[in-house]
């Protein structure tokens, strides 16, 4: 899949709810998140959540892991832009953004 594609379909609307996974989309890398907070239709609180490797390749682009909640981790505030993407408050549009629905974790090999 192409990082257009993944864009694409990262950023697709959806009703945030307390509990649904988020995926914060860095350059290459995805860190996993879950809700804790719905302001309202345009505000959000997420914390980060532990991702821990379940697989044995190593430095690799194939990677899974299993996710657990981090209730100790700092919240961060989401905001929606007028485009459809989150992002954290203080931010500027150009900031990489965040995907609701799901949690992912990437480490890209190639840094």
């Amino acid at each position: 899949m192409v990082f257009d594609e993944i864009e694409q379909i990262a950023f697709e609307p959806l009703v945030p709810t307390v509990g649904m996974g988020a995926t914060y989309y860095g350059l290459s890398d995805r860190e996993p998140y879950t809700i804790v907070e719905v302001v309202n239709h345009r505000t959000i609180r997420v914390q980060q959540d532990f991702a821990s490797r379940t697989d044995d390749n190593g430095l690799s682009k194939v990677q899974e892991y299993i996710y657990s909640r981090n209730t100790v981790a700092p919240l961060l505030t989401l905001t929606l832009r007028k485009c459809g993407k989150w992002v954290e408050k203080g931010r500027l549009l150009s900031a990489n953004g965040f995907a609701l629905g799901h949690r992912s974790k990437y480490v890209d090999p190639s840094f």
